[in-house]
């Protein structure tokens, strides 16, 4: 089957007929024209009281669109409400409640009054006893009471509407006053690193712009805030342009009124690093964190609490407070939840949370859903919706000492509009005001458990919710490592340098939870490289052969440095058969260029041995150059000299008396030669002393020595003699 198009004369009598109807019907030409271009009538809050008084009047102001002057606008006020749920219904106006009371007449557009911004006021005088005045809505109790604002057309045809809130308050001498509920706003001043591997430093202009119209918002409100700044962010924002430093400096100005709680130098992930057994590295990256932002802002920041928006543990709540932390703020997401009622039992009061060693730290918890009324508030009717929920729970607790925190996320851009709003809004004048965090622990009450008397029963301890540390891998070792040797390339330099800082702040920004562990490790290997061409700077001169020809000398080196920068360095000095006299080890201070060193050395002994000498970094943890060196020394000790003389002389002596003992030997006679004595050779042979030349008389007084022999011994040889003599023959006898 096929359609067949219309002739174009049949279409334009179609059109006119259309047209003219809908200039004919009044109204419903006007919503066909705002519909046929995208608009629709709507009614605008522009702004309202916050609150009223008993006999106060409520004031709403107000933005047609696309409403003609002939429209009119009604009001009609419903019973008050007492609970949230009721409240979110009356919001979505799915049900409004009891009807209260409603406008005796409508008012035109075109008659009703204007501000000086050219928008519609509206008013509802209130009452509460006395004379009766026909003018005035009698409400006899404080309380929540929804306000629906209606436009209708000539024909009474429905336009547009809106449901906002009418806030009465107690009488100002009432018998039980009612008590402030607090509202305390933490807001982080945080971006993701901004230092690169190669050390230099960019933050994005739009994070500098927000940052600083966020600051500026803040500070311009009356309501006091808790500011929690990372200090890497407060450098970047310092450094990187005049908007970032103003910004800085305007936060310097808000210390004053409003609290600044001191943090790591980068958002740390707790539970990994302290179940690595790093504790150190959290305390050290909260106290760099907290110098760095003292010399920023000019002021010491609050140590003594701390936000937790992270996964943890009682071991971390442990660590914290052994780092003096007493007041913690966490998210409420963290805990594990509590049996309660309607309102849960840690609404508005502090509980505890507990160590492992079963001491006790005062938190308080985030709310998300009434942060996130606040947070995302964008316009006056988001502002007032907001003030309802907080009355409800004002009149809930009246009678208590409430208050809740509301955690902005790291990324929050609010609409400034709204945040001006809220902050005057919230600026202690009326029953809900706005506080530091140090101001909502010492105001607000604890909270009992369950079942517990209000007056003395024990406070609640919640539980952190069970979570698995993350595995940071090699990342705790390598930062350690690095670190170590960082700690020894500073000590080259006896002045600042920019170059340190960088790398210092590389190493701290490694510990970052922004960052992959993958990301850390090549921060940390950058930081490595830079320290090690650093390192290999220093060189000592060749070594050539050195020849030592007294006890004591001199020994030339020459050590140089090729960097920019005059470092200190120590050179220990190492051999076997060398002194030193000025000690093995000296600090030396290289200037830039070739610096000569003598070294003194006293030599023990003569001949060829090594000395080798080694440049350590001060700390002596790393070897810059070494270099082995041979020196021959050509002295002879006095010590020697004298042994040398001894063995000489020694040698002298027993040639001399070898020599003396061989002389006289030669001048002995043998016995056989006395068988040629002429007179007794007839003798018969008998045994008898004899000796050279002849028999001896028994006379000793006729005894003559020989030499060798001893005359009181008949001649016999001298035993004491070095020379031993031959006993004399006996004469041949023939056979």
């Amino acid at each position: 089957m096929s359609f067949r198009a219309p002739p174009t004369r049949t279409l334009a009598l179609t059109a006119l007929a259309l047209l003219v109807s809908a200039l004919l019907t009044p109204g419903l030409g006007a919503e066909r024209r705002a519909g046929a271009q995208g608009l629709a009538p709507t009614l605008e809050l522009v702004t309202q009281s916050p609150w009223v008084e008993a006999e106060g009047e409520w004031q709403v102001e107000l933005l047609p669109t696309d409403i003609g002057p002939d429209a009119t606008i009604e009001m009609t006020l419903f019973g008050p409400v007492t609970t949230r749920q009721t409240l979110a219904e009356t919001i979505s106006g799915s049900d409004l409640g009891p009807f209260f009371w409603r406008t005796d007449s409508p008012v035109r557009v075109d008659e009703a009054p204007r501000s000086d911004a050219g928008n519609i006021v509206l008013t509802i005088p209130l009452r509460d006893e006395g004379e009766f005045d026909e003018a005035r809505v009698r409400v006899r109790e404080p309380g929540v009471m929804p306000v629906r604002i209606e436009a209708r057309d000539a024909q009474g045809q429905p336009l547009a509407d809106l449901v906002t809130h009418l806030i009465r308050l107690p009488r100002e001498d009432a018998e039980l006053p009612a008590s402030d509920l607090l509202i305390s706003l933490v807001v982080p001043l945080h971006s993701s690193p901004s230092i690169h591997l190669d050390g230099t430093r960019s933050l994005a202009p739009a994070e500098a712009t927000r940052f600083g119209d966020l600051v500026r918002e803040l500070a311009a409100g009356p309501m006091p805030v808790t500011i929690t700044p990372t200090p890497e962010t407060l450098v970047a924002l310092a450094d990187g342009s005049a908007v970032g430093a103003d910004t800085v400096g305007v936060l310097a100005d808000m210390a004053e009124t409003s609290q600044i709680i001191g943090t790591p130098y980068v958002d740390l992930d707790l539970l990994s690093w302290i179940n690595a057994g790093r504790d150190a590295v959290v305390a050290d990256t909260l106290s760099r964190g907290s110098e760095v932002t003292r010399g920023l802002i000019g002021t010491r920041p609050d140590v003594r609490t701390w936000v937790i928006d992270q996964p943890s543990s009682t071991t971390v709540v442990s660590r914290l407070h052994d780092l003096q932390v007493d007041q913690v703020v966490i998210d409420e997401d963290e805990l594990t939840r509590v049996p309660s009622g309607p309102i849960p039992v840690s609404t508005g009061g502090w509980f505890a949370l507990q160590t492992d060693d079963d001491r006790e730290v005062r938190a308080v918890a985030t709310n998300e859903t009434l942060g996130r009324l606040f947070l995302t508030a964008e316009t006056a009717a988001d502002v007032h919706e907001f003030l309802a929920h907080m009355a409800v729970l004002q009149n809930q607790f009246s009678q208590d000492n409430r208050g809740f925190v509301f955690a902005a996320p790291d990324t929050w851009a609010p609409n400034l509009d709204a945040l001006a709003q809220l902050l005057q809004l919230l600026d202690g004048s009326g029953p809900i005001r706005g506080v530091t965090i140090d101001e909502l622990f010492e105001t607000i009450d604890r909270t009992i458990e369950p079942g517990g008397s209000p007056v003395n029963g024990p406070t609640l301890v919640r539980d952190l919710r069970p979570t698995e540390p993350t595995d940071l891998g090699p990342l705790p070792t390598r930062l350690r490592e690095v670190a170590e040797q960082y700690s020894s390339y500073r000590s080259l330099l006896a002045t600042d340098d920019p170059a340190f800082a960088s790398l210092e702040e590389r190493l701290l920004v490694a510990r970052s939870a922004d960052l992959s562990t993958a990301q850390a490790l090549a921060m940390i290997g950058a930081v490595e490289q830079e320290i090690t061409d650093g390192l290999t700077e220093i060189t000592l001169s060749e070594a050539a052969p050195i020849t030592l020809t007294g006890r004591q000398g001199v020994i030339p080196l020459r050590l140089t440095n090729t960097s920019a920068n005059t470092v200190t360095v120590s050179v220990e000095l190492i051999s076997d058969r060398l002194d030193f006299p000025d000690g093995d080890i000296t600090r030396v201070e290289l200037p830039p260029g070739d610096t000569p060193l003598d070294v003194t050395v006293r030599s023990s002994g003569s001949g060829g041995f090594p000395l080798r000498v080694v440049v350590n970094t001060p700390d002596g943890r790393i070897e810059l150059a070494r270099a082995t060196y041979s020196v021959r020394s050509t002295f002879v000790p006095g010590v020697g000299i004298a042994i040398s003389a001894a063995a000489l002389l020694f040698l002298v002596v027993w040639w001399a008396r070898h020599w003396r003992d061989t002389s006289r030997g030669s001048n002995l006679v043998p016995l056989d030669d006395a068988k040629d004595q002429p007179d007794d050779a007839s003798r018969p042979t008998e045994p008898t002393d004899t000796a050279p030349g002849g028999p001896i008389d028994d006379d000793p007084a006729d005894r003559v020595a020989v030499p060798g022999t001893d005359p009181d011994r008949g001649g016999a040889p001298n035993r004491r003699s070095r020379r031993s003599h031959r006993r004399p023959r006996r004469p041949r006898t023939g056979r």
